[in-house]
């Protein structure tokens, strides 16, 4: 029986599977239901509960990195204490000031120590990386010597444009790879192989909860490129350029100097001008789903898949049978000691 996805809810199709085959056989990548033409533009990501938001790790609430990066970052603010100004840059090309609201001044400020705070953890990342011959991703060096400006902050004068990592054509590899190695970014990762989705659900689930059901997220890639919220046109912008519009960037780094990318069929996902957003919405870092919410697309852009947990030792047994580990999607034998530890630490399979 062919899974029913429903209507759209505001760019958003919810459908629910009755049992762990059912989940698995809608997720397979050759279901027509993922496909358009001879193009599958769907993307995928499992979380081990249904209401955690697709919320990537730099602006999640309560992160300890986070929130110890950002007392150094308001220090190295307030040492400075920066002229701001809400402007807007295309290349070279600067425009005037744009006014958002009677909280700008104090939002500017939270917003240039937000985007310093994700900056440092990277910067000490690659810089160590590099200091000990590592690759890191990067063609202008592992980042800003703390020795020569141990008060660097992220265009400050600028913050709309320092918020802008996707700016640099470099930074977005960097960032995936200190994703990959467990440091706190705004990029979420997805997959294009469902099923590997799927064990990213079920793989930290050591007891189902009654009532509570894992979800598979899928993003619709071309869909979600042109999905967008309100924006703001700024005085003296470059002509033609319209509006900036807060949007969904997707995107997939070469994965020679990220192994874990070609094993996993990783790619990512990030908000395009999310200064504006947060702007826009007193200080807000959204969620994807709320995004597209607040997007109110005319199609689907988010799927989601859900199963109960009661399912779940039958959907860690299919993923068994078929080879699907983290020592597959991530090859280490650190990896394989993980997966032989899970095996035996994880919840009953089947019962004696």
């Amino acid at each position: 029986m062919a899974i029913d996805w429903g209507d759209a809810e505001r760019g958003i199709q919810t459908a629910v599977a009755a049992d762990a085959q059912e989940f698995i056989d809608a997720l397979r990548r050759s279901n027509p239901h993922w496909w358009e033409d001879e193009s599958c533009p769907w993307v995928f990501r499992g979380h081990a509960q249904a209401d955690w938001p697709l919320l990537p790790s730099a602006w999640r609430p309560g992160n300890p990195i986070i929130e110890n990066a950002t007392l150094e970052a308001t220090r190295r603010f307030e040492a400075v204490a920066p002229n701001q100004e809400l402007k807007w840059m295309w290349g070279n090309f600067v425009s005037g000031a744009a006014e958002f609201g009677p909280n700008d001044q104090e939002l500017s400020k939270r917003l240039s120590i937000a985007t310093t705070t994700e900056y440092l953890p990277l910067w000490e990342f690659t810089a160590r990386c590099d200091a000990l011959g590592m690759p890191v991703p990067l063609m202008g060096g592992p980042g800003p010597d703390p020795d020569q400006d141990p008060d660097w902050l992220a265009d400050a004068q600028i913050p709309l444009v320092g918020d802008e990592l996707l700016r640099f054509s470099d930074l977005p590899n960097a960032l995936a790879l200190a994703q990959h190695h467990g440091l706190p970014t705004r990029l979420l990762d997805w997959t294009s192989d469902p099923i590997a989705s799927a064990f990213f659900a079920v793989e930290a689930l050591n007891e189902p909860e009654a009532e509570h059901d894992l979800v598979v997220w899928a993003l619709h890639k071309r869909r979600a490129r042109d999905t967008t919220t309100e924006g703001i046109t700024f005085p003296n912008g470059l002509d033609g350029a319209g509006p900036v519009t807060p949007r969904i960037a997707v995107f997939r780094p070469l994965s020679r100097d990220n192994p874990y990318l070609a094993a996993q069929s990783g790619l990512f996902t990030t908000i395009a001008a999310s200064g504006v957003y947060y702007l826009k919405h007193n200080g807000e870092r959204p969620s994807l789903e709320t995004f597209v919410h607040n997007a109110n697309p005319a199609q689907p852009v988010l799927r989601r898949l859900l199963l109960s947990h009661e399912h779940a030792p039958d959907l860690i047994n299919i993923l068994q049978r078929e080879r699907v580990s983290r020592s597959a999607l991530m090859p280490t034998m650190d990896n394989v000691a993980a997966d032989v530890l899970r095996k035996w630490r994880q919840f009953k399979l089947v019962d004696p």
